[in-house]
């Protein structure tokens, strides 16, 4: 089974953009949020788009986690 980490793993970053990471207005709702995660999360997906976007990923992943437990 593979690892893909969690936000942990991320090193902060204070000119990383999590809004910008997911392609996203810091004022959206948590509705369009998820909706823009698991459009990333499927065109990004190691199964899917190879061995090579497995950091891609790991930073779609952890842009996610972080914002969606700011409410």
């Amino acid at each position: 089974m593979r690892s893909f980490g969690t936000i942990n793993d991320l090193k902060y970053d204070k000119n990383n953009d999590y809004y910008k990471v997911l392609g996203i207005a810091p004022e959206c709702n948590e509705k369009d949020m998820k909706k823009a995660y698991f459009k990333l999360a499927k065109k990004f997906h190691p199964d899917t788009a190879g061995p090579g976007f497995e950091d891609k990923f790991k930073s779609i992943s952890g842009a996610y986690e972080v914002l969606s437990d700011e409410g």
